[in-house]
């Protein structure tokens, strides 16, 4: 079932979806529900990103496994000790991958970013104690820094090679809820759009951290009060969609959407529920929608 906000919302929507409360990868079209199929993934199902061709990634199990959306099926696999507690990772110039992994559950004090090869060999461990509970690790415009979010807020940071470090660019915090979920630049080639994990807002601010905008989420039912706010995506018309993450249990998907888009406003202007298929979602890479063929917002 879709439930839109207004009358003959009826344009096709399709999307990737990565699914942690059910374990699975989802190809999930509108128009047409026989297209729809899935593919068992390992938990968490993190960081979705797109990987080249029709194929794509998600981190869990101490490792990462790559989807193709043609075979219907995972085509590589690779684990490795250090990446226990994997939480996010992104690709590097030299064809290796830096990867985020979180010690110890809240209130841990501490995080690695693990760096391997193109030959998947292990080069460096960059510690730091400066941010905790990573969720996701994105590069930002320059492809030098790294978008970090994490359990109080949002940080800039530069792998250091010279002491195997972290260097703290900029760091902004989350003025309430905790475990900020996305961090990255806007389509406006200056700022930043950001979702906060509880309590669900998402933000636009400034590189130096001045909320410009802030949209609290809308619920389609009471009975949770708090909701967890994942990856998003700007439109270029300014909208977001954004996923939507009800809880670890499979029937948690029954509480709220599974993803919500919000219009450039911050208003309700489309959601996607179907609990009978799709889990609770951390993950949305927007395929085709109508706001893609629109053009760039003013701002």
């Amino acid at each position: 079932a879709l439930i839109a906000a207004g009358a003959g919302k009826t344009e096709t929507r399709r999307f990737i979806l990565a699914d942690e409360s059910r374990a699975r990868l989802h190809y999930y079209d509108t128009s047409d529900p026989t297209r729809c199929f899935s593919i068992p993934a390992v938990k968490p199902v993190w960081d979705l990103k797109p990987v080249g061709g029709k194929r794509y990634r998600t981190v869990g199990g101490g490792g990462f496994q790559i989807f193709d959306l043609e075979q219907r099926k995972v085509v590589d696999t690779f684990k490795h000790p250090l990446l226990n507690g994997i939480s996010a990772m992104c690709d590097l110039p030299d064809g290796g991958f830096v990867a985020s992994v979180n010690h110890g559950r809240y209130p841990g004090n501490c995080a690695d970013f693990v760096r391997f090869n193109a030959k998947r060999e292990h080069v460096a461990t960059y510690h730091t104690d400066k941010v905790f509970n990573v969720r996701t690790v994105n590069w930002d415009r320059d492809g030098k820094t790294l978008l970090v979010s994490w359990n109080r807020g949002l940080a800039r940071m530069r792998l250091n090679d010279q002491n195997k470090t972290l260097d703290l660019v900029a760091d902004y915090r989350l003025t309430k809820g905790m475990n900020a979920f996305d961090y990255l630049p806007a389509r406006d080639g200056k700022n930043y759009i950001c979702s906060c994990g509880f309590h669900g807002d998402v933000l636009r601010i400034t590189p130096e951290g001045k909320e410009l905008w802030r949209a609290a989420m809308p619920q389609n039912d009471s009975k949770r009060k708090e909701r967890f706010y994942a990856q998003a995506q700007e439109m270029p018309d300014g909208s977001l969609y954004v996923a939507h993450w009800t809880g670890h249990g499979s029937k948690d998907s029954y509480t709220g959407w599974q993803v919500i888009q919000l219009a450039p406003d911050g208003g309700l202007r489309w959601g996607l529920y179907d609990p009978q298929r799709l889990g609770s979602c951390s993950g949305v890479i927007v395929l085709d929608a109508p706001e893609l063929n629109a053009k760039p917002s003013a701002d």
